[in-house]
């Protein structure tokens, strides 16, 4: 996973120079960098539903752990090259908001699994799992979602998740992490939800306007 990461980081930032050199469209060698993005982004996701069925039932905890921590970030990767083209419009992740439920829902899923969600060598042989995957976490995946998604119940389950486990992720401190996406949620929303909340709560799942939008960025990502 880290290399495909690596690869969107890289056509982000190639297209967001084009976009302050040219102000147009991304050139055609940008477009098919993307398309072959998304083609090994769909073949990681085969292998690993392939994997999958393997561990159903055989593996330990802590690769259970790994495969939904795997599940999250090739689900986060996916948003970021499907928007990647478009660095500053940040109304272009409006079109993820199931993918942006799923990584809740795996990370929920994952906290029942393991209080404090962090992967640490206790020394043990894990001999199917590489160390990225073992100093993965998730603190990336909920900053993420706590600042691209713009719809108030998903992103404050997201700030809420990183303010219940303080700890340390490689670069990633949580207590940080949780700090910044809370004050970015609070910047943005400002009073847009509080004339609009009804007692059913349907107010609040719909996304901030464009003109409230940090952009991105500022926020990291």
């Amino acid at each position: 996973m880290d290399p495909l990461l690596n690869r969107i980081f890289d056509l982000t930032k190639k297209a967001r120079e084009n976009q302050s050199e040219r102000g147009s469209a991304p050139p055609t060698q940008l477009i098919e960098r993307q398309k072959d993005l998304q083609v090994h982004l769909s073949r990681w996701l085969d292998t690993y539903n392939s994997s999958t069925k393997f561990l159903r039932g055989h593996g330990s905890m802590d690769e259970e752990k790994a495969h939904v921590i795997l599940s999250v970030y090739h689900t986060m990767a996916t948003i970021m090259a499907n928007t990647c083209l478009s660095p500053d419009d940040e109304m272009a992740f409006d079109l993820h908001m199931d993918r942006f439920s799923y990584i809740i829902k795996q990370l929920l899923k994952l906290g029942t699994l393991d209080p404090i969600v962090r992967f640490q060598a206790s020394g043990e042989t894990f001999v199917n799992m590489s160390k990225s995957v073992m100093d993965m976490g998730w603190n990336a995946p909920l900053y993420f979602v706590a600042v691209k998604c713009r719809v108030h119940q998903i992103r404050l389950q997201a700030v809420q998740l990183l303010e219940s486990a303080f700890h340390r992720e490689g670069i990633w401190d949580s207590r940080v992490t949780a700090c910044v996406s809370r004050r970015i949620m609070e910047v943005e929303e400002r009073d847009f939800y509080r004339t609009r909340t009804t007692t059913d709560g349907l107010q609040l799942q719909i996304p901030i306007p464009e003109p409230l939008r940090a952009e991105g960025k500022k926020c990291g990502f």
